[in-house]
């Protein structure tokens, strides 16, 4: 067996043999796999690769440890959560945290990105040819408050984490909150743009306009995230208000 550990091919079949043993068995002894997986990892040279980890039964494992980061740095924050408290939620071993995100710095980036891309993601899938450019502002306005409906926990985190972090420009909540800043700016300011040239709207100053959307936009999406009051119609009242702001009458 030692001669197996001599070339990559070899070790590499031999790690393979190890995974499709065990999950020919029973998958749920994976959990107590993972660390002879890992060990046999710095033992190889080279070491496994995600792509063969992620074969067979690991598959889903990463996204049990996201849940759970999710669930429990909106509970307790990120300081106040451990990778051991990440690991028992997810119903694994704490070095596979290490091995999917090197530490509970990385798995806390990778679910602000996430977010972040669904959210930008959304914003690219909004309508364009509305019949009316008011359509747009009140998709908008639809937009944020389902986002925090379908993602609860992952915007507390954000809004709760980023404000903190926004004058480090190398951080990854002021890089987002900035794009997001800007791609906000782009829609609403083309949006009033548009209707203003079509005699839709009322002559409004562009650059104030836009920045006033923004912030009620941002501030409806705080207080519902952050659950500082049980108000209910905000969203039919901001889109009301945005209607008389900007219509001709």
């Amino acid at each position: 067996m030692r001669g197996a550990f001599k070339n990559q091919d070899s070790s590499d079949v031999y790690v393979l043999f190890i995974i499709r043993f065990f999950c020919s068995l029973n998958c749920r002894i994976k959990l107590d796999i993972f660390d002879i997986l890992g060990y046999t990892k710095l033992l190889l040279n080279p070491p496994l690769t995600a792509s063969q980890i992620h074969k067979g039964c690991f598959v889903g494992k990463k996204q049990d440890l996201l849940k759970a980061g999710v669930q429990l740095f909106s509970k307790q924050g990120f300081d106040g959560t451990t990778t051991l408290e990440i690991a028992e939620a997810a119903n694994v071993t704490e070095p596979v945290i290490y091995y999917h995100f090197k530490n509970k710095d990385g798995l806390f980036t990778h679910i602000l990105l996430s977010t972040f891309f669904e959210y930008f993601n959304r914003l690219d899938k909004l309508e364009n040819n509305t019949p009316t450019q008011f359509e747009k502002i009140e998709n908008l306005i639809d937009l944020h408050f389902r986002f925090v409906d379908d993602y609860p926990d992952e915007t507390y985190i954000i809004l709760s984490a980023c404000p903190a972090k926004l004058r480090d420009s190398a951080h990854i909540c002021a890089q987002q909150i900035d794009e997001q800043r800007k791609r906000l700016t782009d829609y609403i300011s083309d949006c009033l743009k548009a209707g203003i040239d079509r005699k839709e709207f009322t002559s409004v100053p562009l650059e104030a306009t836009t920045g006033l959307i923004i912030a009620m936009v941002d501030g409806l999406l705080r207080r519902r995230s952050l659950k500082l009051d049980g108000i209910q119609g905000l969203k039919e009242t901001a889109v009301e208000f945005c209607k008389r702001s900007l219509l001709f009458h």
